[in-house]
């Protein structure tokens, strides 16, 4: 089984293209674990990673309409990487394909915009083929 949950702050402005007939929403989400402090005293900093995300079809609608950088998100979905070549080295890229979205910052009273329920169903979230991804 392949699945990933992920809790975070979105580090972009959500970066919208169409591919096909399909509409994918690019966003960089970072998941901070919270630093500590050892036994010994010694201080262990907050450490973020940083996960490319995709959001396709009606789910990037959604996202296009109501997330920008800074909001908090949880996202649902599946780890895929690919491989590619630039400048003669090969690199491996993984990115997640989100299948559910939940919108965790709250709205502020002055928007006038609706915001969806929750979560949005996986099932606007299909697969595309890999040869249509958009990077």
């Amino acid at each position: 089984m392949n699945l990933i949950i992920l809790t975070g702050n979105v580090g972009n402005d959500p970066e919208i293209r169409t591919v096909g007939d399909s509409k994918v929403a690019l966003i960089s989400l970072g998941v901070t674990k919270r630093g500590y402090t050892t036994k010994d005293g010694r201080k262990i900093e907050d450490r973020t990673t940083w996960f490319r995300v995709g959001i396709w079809r009606g789910l990037a609608e959604v996202v296009e309409k109501f997330v920008k950088k800074g909001d908090r998100l949880s996202v649902v979905g599946e780890m895929l990487s690919r491989e590619y070549e630039k400048d003669g080295v090969k690199y491996t890229a993984w990115e997640v394909t989100a299948s559910e979205i939940e919108l965790l910052t709250p709205k502020k009273d002055g928007n006038k915009a609706s915001s969806p329920t929750q979560s949005a169903p996986a099932s606007q979230a299909a697969k595309e083929d890999d040869d249509q991804l958009p990077f």
